[in-house]
């Protein structure tokens, strides 16, 4: 499928935001965070139906918009890291698309 060009008039907010929430893998790991709390890498490939390995790319992203940050929990024979959700970049996101969409 080819890429659509950025039209003058999205700023890059509004690219930001819809490469954020247009894509299915990573709404799908927003929404997991948010039902079920801070979550690893191994529960989003679970939850995706893929290899953790594919969970990578969408975990960078959203952790570079600050969507989602690390935490550390140690027990049992590793210590694991799990992703929390910051669901006031998520909002915000959420009407930067809005505004864009409603031409405000």
């Amino acid at each position: 499928m080819p890429r659509l060009t950025i039209p003058p008039s999205m700023s890059p907010e509004v690219s930001q935001a819809h490469t954020i929430l247009g894509n299915r893998a990573r709404t799908t790991i927003i929404r997991f965070i948010a039902i079920n709390g801070p979550s690893s890498v191994d529960e989003f490939a679970r939850e995706l139906n893929v290899r953790r390995e594919a969970t990578y790319p969408h975990r960078d992203v959203l952790e570079e918009a600050g969507i989602i940050s690390a935490t550390f929990r140690q027990g049992g024979v590793h210590n694991a890291t799990y992703w929390r959700l910051h669901t006031d970049k998520v909002k915000a996101l959420q009407k930067v698309l809005i505004d864009y969409i409603d031409a405000n």
